[in-house]
């Protein structure tokens, strides 16, 4: 059994269940009503698993200049110009009520399929950068078809990516 507490600083939790993507993930937790009767969809049954209570998300993006990571709360669900999106979630639980915080990471696979180019590396440094200002873990839904290669690119998403490894090893470090 996993511990009822959050992963220590400096700790990315890669999430790859394909049963749920990040758009679904994201759809339910913008959702402001409260799920009905027993919390299962129409002809759901509840299964073993128990379900999590309803969390917060809050989204971040990258600052007018790039430079850092802020809260976007004006921008509607799915407004996203880049395939990654990125903010603050937090979980209550019996044990912390007030809810396990972690900053979570998500791919966007409707743009580009995923692939990590330019804007999605400056992202994914920006929340990890988050991460280390907050000092809270960093939970990443990767749906990636890799680096983004294209004809009218050269190799600066191949360079961006390599940023991206560099800053994962040093905020795990």
């Amino acid at each position: 059994m996993i511990p009822d507490q959050p992963p220590p600083y400096g700790t990315i939790v890669f999430d790859c269940d394909s049963t749920l993507s990040s758009i679904e993930g994201i759809d339910e937790l913008a959702s402001a009503e409260p799920e009905a009767g027993n919390g299962f969809a129409e002809g759901e049954e509840p299964s073993d698993s128990p379900r999590l209570p309803r969390g917060t998300f809050v989204e971040y993006d990258l600052s007018a200049d790039g430079s850092t990571a802020e809260h976007c709360a004006a921008r509607a669900p799915g407004q996203n110009t880049a395939g990654v999106v990125f903010g603050v979630i937090s979980t209550p639980t019996e044990k912390i009520p007030e809810g396990m915080a972690r900053v979570l990471v998500l791919s966007d696979p409707t743009m580009g399929m995923g692939s990590l180019a330019g804007p999605e590396c400056r992202r994914i440094g920006a929340a990890l950068d988050l991460a280390e200002a907050l000092g809270l873990p960093v939970e990443w839904v990767p749906v990636s078809s890799g680096a983004k290669i294209a004809m009218d690119s050269g190799t600066e998403n191949l360079d961006a990516t390599a940023r991206v490894v560099r800053r994962i090893v040093t905020f795990t470090q």
